[in-house]
């Protein structure tokens, strides 16, 4: 069977302001907010 789409994905990490510049500035995705008091970030 293939997949037909992604809904979404958790990551667990060490340092939230570090990997979300690899993923905004290296990847291309987009900050859409934080939850969880600024904890977590939701990208798209």
């Amino acid at each position: 069977m293939k997949a037909q789409y992604l809904g979404h994905v958790v990551f667990y990490v060490k340092d939230l302001n570090r990997s979300l510049a690899f993923y905004r500035d290296l990847l291309g995705f987009q900050e859409i907010g934080r939850i969880f008091g600024g904890t977590a970030a939701a990208l798209t």
